[in-house]
């Protein structure tokens, strides 16, 4: 049986280091994942939203969380057993694990071959298709997040994301103020998503 559990903003769903025994399948909103280091610092590791899974997704009966979970504006989760045999699995949460190792390996990639400023045009163009609302120029994202999130996220110092955003900029993939981020569709289709993949355009 699962069970749906509502949270407010910021709302933790686990700690760091929580023994963790429940796979949380994102129903609506958003998470913010990130992970504590031992000198205090935050980084956040990724924002996932509606499909997405998060907990416990190891064969373990439990799983030591190696990240923090915070909703990010209210959001519901459902409470599921975690991925112990796959024959056992719904559907659903084999498709969102999925969806999670993709991810993940495109995310590795890129940050292994390609500049931090396509890294960032990748990563906002992602954000966009997932969380995005359209407005006049294409879609603005209705999250909050910091020029350093933006940079844990991707990999890179926060001068060298405010440099990179500078330059999108400029080139018309975007404008931005202090809390908001409005991503122009066609001109980021046209420089940043992988070939083949999810377009802006079609949303």
């Amino acid at each position: 049986m699962s069970e749906r559990i509502a949270f407010d903003d910021r709302g933790l769903i686990y700690r760091q280091g929580d023994r963790c025994r429940k796979t949380f399948f994102i129903d609506s909103g958003l998470v913010r994942l990130s992970r504590i280091y031992a000198n205090g610092r935050e980084i956040v590791i990724d924002i996932v939203g509606v499909g997405e899974v998060v907990g416990n997704l190891t064969e373990r009966e439990v799983w030591t969380a190696t990240e923090e979970a915070r909703a990010f504006g209210p959001c519901t989760v459902m409470v599921m057993a975690p991925p112990t045999a796959v024959d056992a699995m719904s559907p659903e949460l084999v498709q969102a694990l999925m969806r999670r190792a993709d991810k993940l390996k495109e995310r590795l990639v890129s940050h292994l071959v390609e500049s931090v400023e396509r890294r960032l045009t990748r990563t906002l163009h992602d954000l966009a298709l997932d969380f995005g609302v359209h407005c006049p120029h294409g879609f603005s994202l209705e999250i909050l997040l910091t020029q350093q999130d933006l940079a844990d996220i991707v990999g890179a110092s926060r001068p060298v994301v405010s440099i990179a955003l500078n330059r999108m900029k400029e080139r018309g993939l975007l404008n931005y103020t202090a809390q908001r981020v409005c991503v122009h569709a066609e001109a980021i289709e046209a420089w940043g998503p992988k070939e083949g993949g999810p377009s802006l355009l079609s949303r």
